[in-house]
């Protein structure tokens, strides 16, 4: 009979074989963790365009008699009677401070358009500078015309 062989260095084929794949599962999970906060970034962009949407909505409904004022679109044309007007200046302040919070909003502004048929719309736009592509938000809910 033959003595049993010895075999020698098996652990450390085993360790690195065990090293590899940790190797791949923490590549994995730093892939996965900068989805995770460019997907953050996203998320609280939205809900501070939500935010800003909802606010001025708000105001313009609270407003009934000057809700034509807050629209940069009325009936397919600009609104009428506003110049100089509490409902102007609030909306040229709203505009300005979203400009200033989202990113690439200076580029493409804020749309406020109020439809004949009482449509208010508020559309809101942001692009941050390694994307192609703008994000928006948009904002539809029935307004009472002639409050």
């Amino acid at each position: 009979m033959r003595p049993p062989t010895r075999q020698h260095g098996f652990a450390l084929l085993d360790s690195l074989i065990s090293i590899v794949i940790l190797g791949f599962g923490i590549t994995g999970l730093a892939g996965l963790q900068a989805i995770l906060l460019a997907q953050n970034t996203q998320s609280n962009f939205r809900v501070q365009a939500a935010a800003y949407a909802n606010s001025l909505v708000g105001v313009a409904l609270a407003d009934g008699p000057n809700l034509r004022c807050y629209a940069d679109t009325v009936d397919g044309g600009a609104p009428t009677g506003c110049a100089g007007s509490v409902a102007s200046d609030t909306l040229a302040a709203w505009k300005a401070e979203v400009k200033s919070a989202l990113p690439g909003a200076t580029d493409k502004p804020p749309e406020i358009e109020l439809a004949a048929d009482g449509m208010f719309t508020v559309r809101l736009f942001w692009k941050l500078p390694r994307e192609d592509a703008a994000h928006n938000y948009v904002l539809t809910t029935q307004a009472p015309i002639g409050t």
